[in-house]
């Protein structure tokens, strides 16, 4: 398979994905969010990932659940994980 012919494949797959699913924007509330986790994390010991802490504020500020198996998203209060 051509570079090219994958790269048509793959975008063509990004955009049936980014129809089906929503994207988040981190904005100020989200920035209100990392600041209260990270203060959390750091007081209990539990420090995770800078990325990850995006993703939590994300998750929180949303009220959505987290699919993943990053066993450190466990430490994070009022974020619920989803493992596979």
């Amino acid at each position: 398979m051509s570079g090219s012919r994958l790269r048509t494949e793959l975008e063509a797959k990004l955009g049936r994905l980014q129809r089906l699913a929503g994207v988040l924007v981190v904005d100020a509330e989200t920035a209100m969010h990392y600041a209260k986790i990270r203060r959390e994390l750091k007081e209990a010991g539990t420090p995770i990932p800078e990325n990850d802490l995006w993703i939590a504020a994300l998750v929180r500020q949303h009220g959505d659940e987290l699919l993943s198996n990053d066993g450190h998203f466990d430490h994070v209060p009022e974020l619920t994980r989803i493992g596979w």
